[in-house]
C-alpha cells in the first residue's frame, strides 16, 4: 500500500466553525481487468472547478455548500464503462452543486437523488444515441458531508 501525505490526526478536531474532514481517494485496474473502468468523487461544492482528479486526498472544514462523494464503477466492457462511470461524476458534480447553495439537509438530500436521477439520463441518452456506447453502465455510491452530517 502506497503512504500519502495528510493531516495528522490530531489536528482533525471538529470546531464551532464546522465538521472536520480528511478523505483520500484512488482507483486501480486490479489485476483480472486490461484497463480501469471506476472513477470517483471528492468535491468541495464551494468550487466551481470541478471535483479532484486522479489521486488526491482533502482535508478541511466542510465548506457552507458541502462535500461531494461518489465512487461510480463503470461496466460494459468495451461499451465504454469507463465513459459512463466519468458522465456519472460529471453529473453527480455539476447537480449536487446547482446555481445556489442548498437551502438546508433537505434541499441537500432532494439533491443527491437527483444527482444520481441525472447521471442514469445522461448516460441512457448517451447510449441510446451512440450505438458503440449500447449496454454502458455504472454503479454509484454517492454521499454527501453537509453542516456536520454525513
Amino acid at each position: 500500500m502506497e503512504s500519502w501525505s495528510r493531516t495528522p490526526k490530531s489536528a482533525l478536531v471538529p470546531t464551532p466553525a464546522g465538521l472536520v474532514f480528511d478523505v483520500y481517494g484512488k482507483t486501480d485496474v486490479g489485476l483480472v481487468r486490461e484497463h480501469n473502468e471506476d472513477n470517483f468523487m471528492i468535491a468541495d461544492l464551494n468550487r466551481e472547478d470541478g471535483p479532484l482528479a486522479g489521486e488526491e486526498a482533502l482535508s478541511g472544514v466542510v465548506s457552507e455548500r458541502g462535500i461531494g462523494l461518489a465512487v461510480c464503477d463503470g461496466m460494459g466492457g468495451a461499451a465504454a464503462g469507463e465513459v459512463a462511470s466519468q458522465m456519472a461524476v460529471d453529473a453527480l458534480f455539476e447537480t449536487l452543486r446547482g446555481e445556489r447553495a442548498a437551502e438546508d439537509r433537505d434541499d441537500f438530500a432532494r439533491r443527491l437523488v437527483a444527482s444520481v436521477e441525472e447521471a442514469g439520463a445522461r448516460i441512457y441518452l448517451a447510449a441510446k444515441k451512440d450505438r458503440t456506447r449500447r449496454g454502458m453502465g455504472t454503479t454509484a455510491t454517492v454521499a454527501g458531508l453537509i453542516d456536520k452530517v454525513l
